[in-house]
């Protein structure tokens, strides 16, 4: 038996790559779902279809669960916080200079994930131990699984491969007019290497009602109610009709050992607290980076290390476009992102720098909602010539460029409640290349079609990019506080790690795939050098 640990896009993808296979998989996860209350709104609106009600009762919801902020909004599913409920038994603590965020959901964040993919750039492979050529059938692998909506052949000067398929859907009025404008000045800004194209997404019709994909209805921010926008959740109800796969939910692993080519998992039901021990053949680990490197300093008495967390610092900025988008407040679009831009300029950084732009969403008005309560929702009405011109940027650094976290890891002793604490480290150069970058998009102001004010920059701290990892990379000679190309803990045969805990670097670029892929292509290399065979 193969036991896979967490149900999020890593663990999905290993646990589909071992079935294909033929192995036996057991899936061990927390597993928590989405509450009845935010359920009960999903079954009304499929029914009714009354979006701007919709949005008003998740508003409510937030309200009432905590949820909104006055900077940066956490997303939700249809106003429900259960992707961020955690337990006990997992609580880190961290200082003011870090943020955390885990999840223990069935799906993990792919729950409330922005849907941003493409593959790595080989730029940002740099010191790793495997090559791009190794990743890139994974990608191909990873099509059979998730939808992807990527123009063909668009970006290729950046992105080596294509993936998915040309989109059904449009994009939003504001994310038009900024692709237009942007591509009568394709070689001026090809010669600064700014790169742009539509935002590569995985929406489809793989998963969602009536195989109809995408029906543009404005929230997205929210959460698919046609579930076009992919979760893996959605193929862990497909694998539960594999006679070969078992979903065990409501356990919670918290050590390993390995005996006489067996793999020892201690586990704990999240219910009754009982403890007790699964045996199988190998072990991959998928719980996330702060879960997973836990787990492993637990059960190799690692915890007198200090583990580092690298982060793709994340900055958010407003364009100010000179044109108005006339209609996009009112009216019912895609809200995800819109347009890709990658920048590779040694000017700004030796790293690749990614950026993702946003037209209007009701998110925007957060800091509003605090202040003004429901008349907030006239503000869009009354001032729509300004959000008609306002676009958000999301921009994303290299790891190199990024602040980091430190980990220390509790000691596992039964009953006792906390994994470890987290603080954050600040890059110094990282607000230098932020400037860098508004500097540069100045100079192409017309081509942008307005202005990046930079009075609106907000600094994120390490960790809210949630594009987090390489707590113990992968190496060609790994020691004791690495892995090895089958992303194997020093000492260990038969457990793998397939999150992002193995990642050398962080990229700038979008992280989910490249994880599933390098999870695919460790459990595939499992199967090739395994001499247990199938069905075990």
């Amino acid at each position: 038996m193969m036991y896979v640990v967490g149900s999020g896009p890593s663990g999905i993808a290993c646990a589909y790559t071992l079935l294909k296979a033929g192995y036996k998989v057991t899936l061990l996860d927390v597993g928590f779902t989405l509450k009845d209350e935010s359920q009960s709104l999903v079954n009304r609106y499929r029914k009714d279809r009354d979006t701007a009600e919709l949005i008003k009762d998740i508003h409510l919801l937030r309200k009432k669960h905590r949820q909104q902020s006055d900077v940066q909004p956490a997303k939700t599913l249809f106003g429900s916080d259960f992707p961020y409920k955690g337990i006990d038994d997992t609580f880190v603590e961290n200082d003011d200079k870090a943020v955390i965020r885990s999840s223990l959901a069935k799906g993990g964040f792919s729950t409330v994930w922005g849907a941003n993919v493409s593959c790595i750039i080989p730029k940002e492979m740099l010191g790793w131990p495997i090559t791009f050529n190794e990743l890139k059938p994974y990608y191909t692998l990873l099509e059979e699984i998730i939808d992807i909506a990527s123009p063909k052949g668009e970006m290729s000067e950046i992105f080596p491969v294509n993936i998915g398929y040309p989109p059904s859907f449009p994009l939003g009025k504001q994310g038009n007019d900024l692709y237009e404008s942007l591509k009568p000045y394709k070689d001026d800004l090809a010669d600064d290497g700014l790169y742009f194209g539509r935002a590569k997404l995985a929406v489809g019709s793989k998963y969602s009602l009536d195989n109809k994909g995408c029906s543009p209805c404005g929230l997205c921010m929210h959460g698919c109610p046609n579930n076009a926008i992919f979760n893996s959740a959605f193929l862990l109800t497909q694998l539960q009709k594999d006679d070969n796969f078992t979903y065990l939910p409501g356990k919670l692993v918290t050590r390993f050992s390995e005996d006489n080519g067996e793999v020892e998992i201690h586990i704990k039901d999240i219910h009754s607290s009982d403890e007790s021990i699964l045996k199988g053949c190998r072990l991959f680990l998928a719980c996330g980076v702060i879960n997973t490197t836990c787990i492993v300093a637990r059960s190799l008495n690692l915890t007198d290390h200090e583990f580092i967390i690298k982060d793709s610092q994340k900055y958010v900025f407003p364009l100010l476009r000179w044109h108005r988008s006339r209609g996009c407040v009112k009216e019912k679009e895609h809200t995800a992102d819109q347009i890709y831009m990658e920048i590779d300029n040694p000017s700004v950084s030796p790293n690749i720098v990614h950026l993702q732009y946003y037209g209007y969403n009701d998110l925007m008005l957060e800091p509003l909602r605090q202040r003004l309560g429901s008349i907030t929702e006239l503000v869009p009405k009354l001032f729509s010539g300004f959000f008609e011109r306002l676009m958000i940027c999301f921009v994303y650094f290299h790891s190199d460029d990024s602040g980091a976290m430190s980990l220390k890891v509790h000691e596992y002793k039964p009953g006792t409640k906390g994994m470890g604490e987290i603080k954050g480290q600040i890059n110094p150069k990282s607000d230098a290349i932020m400037k860098s970058i508004l500097r540069l998009l100045k100079k192409h102001r017309h081509a942008l079609g307005g202005i990046p004010l930079g009075l609106g920059v907000q600094t994120l701290l390490p960790g809210d990019s949630q594009h987090i990892g390489s707590t113990l990379p992968m190496s060609q000679s790994p020691n004791a506080y690495q892995t090895d190309l089958l992303g194997r803990p020093s000492g260990c045969e038969r457990v793998h790690i397939v999150d992002s805990s193995v990642l050398p670097s962080i990229p700038a670029t979008p992280l989910t795939l490249t994880v599933m892929a390098n999870a695919c292509r460790i459990a595939d290399s499992v199967d090739k050098q395994t001499m247990e065979g199938p069905n075990v």
